[in-house]
């Protein structure tokens, strides 16, 4: 059975920009009961390939994740939550050839 290292849980409850350190094998819980949140990832970098986290939704309210600095989420600009206490895991994927340069969930 393999271990899942996780360096810290965020619980965030107000629209906000993450950093890398927030996102980086990190589990941030938005709490949405008050209303919808949207939650900026991280303007990445090359140096920043590999870098992953886990978001998850904790209330009613819609939750939309997009990619800072005009980086896109799997090729589309957000992601968005609808169900309470989904789970999503993002990925930052930089490769020169083919050249791509973007958020991944998986």
């Amino acid at each position: 059975m393999a271990t899942e290292i996780v360096r810290h849980t965020l619980v965030i409850a107000t629209s906000m920009t993450l950093s890398i350190e927030d996102l980086d094998n990190g589990f941030i819980i938005v709490n949405t009961t008050s209303g919808p949140i949207t939650v900026t990832l991280p303007t990445a970098v090359e140096s920043d390939n590999g870098v992953n986290g886990k978001i998850k939704r904790w209330g009613p309210n819609t939750l939309t994740v997009q990619g800072g600095g005009g980086q896109t989420i799997d090729g589309a600009s957000t992601a968005v939550f609808n169900v309470d206490k989904e789970v999503l895991e993002f990925a930052y994927i930089y490769k020169t050839s083919p050249a791509f340069n973007s958020w991944v969930l998986h």
